[in-house]
């Protein structure tokens, strides 16, 4: 477990994606951080918690299509971006449509006062709880749509349906 509070640097140091077995991350009350390096191929992180940063405006800095990661975030379980008021995208370069990444394994997401953010993975087998509180909606939309169109080509099944086994929305 890493638990960060009142960095006062732009960006964190890439040594964070050599801890190869960090399991939780939380990043609080850094108010000049702008972006993070790829945590993606951290392939044992369960828990990103992401509060009151004030001036991060995306998450990845490189664009990350996932073609390089064989499963986005592999264990990923806990997401949770809070107050970031000039977040606008999970990457420095937005990605929409079907070349944007999935979270494969998420239980719990939850985006609270994050006005802007509107470009970020997908997360069609969310299973427990999604809090979205004064948030853009774009990303829950994209999910639904996404599996529309994954529907029309594979057998329709309650399963395969995004929110279906939410447990707290």
């Amino acid at each position: 477990m890493l638990l960060i509070v009142g960095y006062n640097g732009n960006t964190l140091s890439n040594w964070l994606t050599s801890l190869q077995y960090l399991v939780k991350f939380t990043l609080n009350d850094c108010p000049k951080c702008q972006f993070l390096p790829t945590m993606d191929k951290l392939q044992h992180l369960k828990v990103l918690q992401l509060r009151r940063l004030d001036s991060l405006k995306f998450i990845a800095k490189n664009n990350q299509d996932g073609s390089s990661t064989p499963i986005f975030f592999p264990s990923l379980k806990e997401l949770t971006i809070s107050d970031c008021p000039k977040l606008k995208s999970w990457w420095e370069n937005e990605i929409w449509g079907n070349d944007r990444p999935s979270f494969s394994c998420i239980s719990k997401l939850n985006i609270q006062y994050c006005p802007q953010l509107a470009c970020m993975p997908l997360y069609p087998y969310l299973d427990e709880e999604l809090v979205l509180v004064e948030s853009d909606v774009r990303s829950m939309r994209d999910t639904m749509h996404c599996a529309d169109n994954t529907e029309s080509t594979e057998t329709s099944n309650s399963q395969s349906l995004p929110f279906s086994k939410l447990k707290y929305m």
